[in-house]
């Protein structure tokens, strides 16, 4: 089997991240846009010893599960493999994963309840970061294919916020229209490398980040002063300086550019603020709804201490705090521990303390306190 092949496969099954999986040669074959009972032929993409990748060339034939041919070039390109799937089957995917997760940590007997549907299935994204490349001689937004890490040109996005779509292609507009240019990652040369745009479900806030090789562009406030002037909902913009030839997106340092440097969210009463580094739940309209039952489910009383393992900017930590004697959050990026001790401050909760670690090793030392 060599790379370029083109294989008939039938497929089996899903993979955790939702590619199709067949067998050739005793060898497993994962192909994006492919479902179990499907047959298929292959292009393999990429070799290696005990598995190899393809993508779909031809569907011999169908599963009934598959939605009806909808969005599944987005399953084709593996920007969101379970594109290709009816809204049903997704959840029942998830909720699969998350016992298989179980069974394989020795836990098999925890009950996994169904899987709650989002009020939204597309649109719902409140966050989207795109590469820039120059293709075919015009600066384009885009992303890179799983595995090949060739870049593909995008216009329609299907999963994100349609008022962030719009922003989105504005800002690639105004790149164009300055002859600014797109990073080329061979040569490390170029300027902007990539663009994230987030927007707050509560407020309609949206905050730009601009990823950049360099520190500066005489330009510069032209190109934010077209931007802020022809989208009236933008409150900040950003820089993030990443000078390196490197596959890592995101540079140490953030620079404001214009307006504040955060966006401000808003959950069950509690405002939170998000720096560009930060995660936040991309499913604004969700992110309430899996917050209550986290809640609820843990049934916290009044001298309960919380772990609030990977807490990121302090959501459930803060939430649950209402009810327990302590929160005690753990996260890795530097910034989300920042914006938690921020949102405890800035939301008068004073039992819930942040601490920068990996989880493992936090929990490790606080239970030979």
């Amino acid at each position: 089997m060599k790379v370029n092949n083109v294989v008939t496969l039938d497929i089996n099954s899903l993979s955790f991240d939702a590619m199709g999986i067949g067998k050739l040669d005793g060898k497993k074959i994962f192909v994006t846009n492919a479902l179990p009972g499907e047959k298929i032929k292959a292009k393999i993409v990429q070799v290696k010893h005990d598995y190899a990748v393809g993508q779909v060339e031809e569907i011999i034939k169908r599963s009934p599960e598959r939605n009806n041919g909808e969005n599944d070039q987005w399953a084709k390109d593996g920007f969101d493999n379970l594109a290709n799937l009816k809204y049903e089957y997704q959840l029942k995917f998830k909720h699969d994963r998350i016992m298989e997760l179980l069974k394989q940590a020795g836990l098999a007997d925890i009950k996994v309840k169904d899987t709650v549907p989002s009020p939204k299935q597309v649109g719902y994204r409140n966050q989207r970061l795109v590469y820039v490349r120059n293709y075919h001689g015009q600066l384009e937004f885009g992303f890179l294919k799983p595995y090949t890490h060739e870049f593909e040109p995008v216009d329609n996005f299907l999963t994100t916020d349609k008022q962030l779509s719009k922003v989105l292609m504005g800002i690639r507009d105004i790149l164009r229209e300055m002859k600014i240019p797109a990073y080329d990652p061979k040569t490390n040369t170029g300027f902007i490398r990539n663009v994230d745009v987030r927007r707050s479900n509560k407020t309609g806030e949206i905050m730009v980040i601009l990823v950049t090789r360099q520190k500066d562009r005489p330009d510069l406030p032209r190109l934010y002063a077209l931007l802020t002037e022809k989208m009236h909902d933008i409150n900040g913009i950003s820089m993030n300086y990443n000078p390196h030839q490197t596959e890592k997106i995101w540079g140490s340092s953030d620079i404001p550019l214009w307006g504040v440097d955060y966006l401000t969210e808003e959950i069950n009463g509690l405002k939170f603020q998000i720096s560009p580094q930060s995660y936040f739940q991309f499913n604004s309209l969700q992110a309430p709804v899996v917050r209550d039952i986290a809640i609820k489910e843990a049934d916290i009383q009044p001298d309960d201490v919380v772990i609030d393992a990977y807490s990121g900017v302090g959501t459930i930590g803060l939430l649950a705090a209402k009810k327990a004697k302590e929160v005690r959050g753990i996260e890795t990026v530097v910034a989300s521990v920042r914006d938690a001790r921020r949102n405890a401050e800035n939301n008068q909760i004073d039992n819930a303390k942040f601490f920068k670690g990996n989880a493992d090793q936090v929990l490790a030392r606080w239970n030979k306190q």
